[in-house]
């Protein structure tokens, strides 16, 4: 737990309101800065790399990455995803048809990659639904929203997937975090608040070691 590195602390590069990240395959980092409006990317010395600015999105959220190095942003106002190279260049937008996106999407707000699967997990807090595209966004893979057990607002606020395909699931208002399968089937409710939580989780991910880390 010993602190060994700042990313973005001063100057021009500077971090203003990072609200997720994802690390590539190679290592390096890529922020989502929501005051800014854009990614910022980073090597795992701290060394600021480059940014990534797509003026079709406004309100960039969530942020995520594939094992071709493809970094994934989500645009909550235009209610889809946008893929782009790790130059920063844009690929596609998910999904491509823009009837399509807004039945499917009202504010993405997370994103995760099912590196077993290619699946794009998707959190809409609008809609209170979690959603799995296939790799190329076309197709609904499957989706999920906690069935009872909850006061308030489902609210998705972060979405990470381990080595072996389990997805979790952090819901910031119901101060719970669920696990399930690479297919989108409930497992379990794997914590919650006076069972290894102590307030709503608010980010989430999994290290090489197995662990999950919930921000709370």
């Amino acid at each position: 737990g010993c602190l060994k590195r700042t990313f973005g602390a001063k100057g021009a590069v500077k971090l203003n309101e990072p609200l997720d990240l994802t690390v590539l395959n190679n290592g390096n980092i890529a922020f989502s800065d929501h005051a800014d409006q854009d990614v910022k990317v980073y090597n795992c010395k701290g060394q600021y790399l480059r940014r990534i600015k797509d003026k079709t999105l406004t309100n960039i959220a969530g942020v995520t990455s594939n094992q071709k190095r493809e970094i994934i942003i989500a645009g909550t106002d235009q209610r889809h995803l946008s893929v782009h190279s790790e130059d920063g260049d844009l690929i596609s937008t998910l999904p491509s048809d823009k009837d399509t996106r807004q039945n499917i999407f009202e504010h993405p707000y997370t994103v995760a990659h099912n590196p077993l699967t290619g699946d794009i997990i998707v959190g809409d807090d609008y809609k209170q639904l979690v959603t799995a595209l296939s790799a190329d966004g076309q197709r609904i893979m499957w989706r999920f929203s906690p069935s009872g057990g909850r006061d308030r607002h489902f609210f998705p606020s972060s979405i990470c997937v381990d080595s072996d395909g389990y997805i979790f699931i952090a819901d910031l208002y119901n101060e719970k975090v669920y696990m399930l399968d690479s297919s989108g089937k409930f497992l379990k409710t794997l914590l919650s608040r006076g069972n290894g939580l102590r307030g709503g989780p608010g980010a989430i991910c999994t290290d090489g070691q197995g662990h999950l880390l919930v921000a709370d």
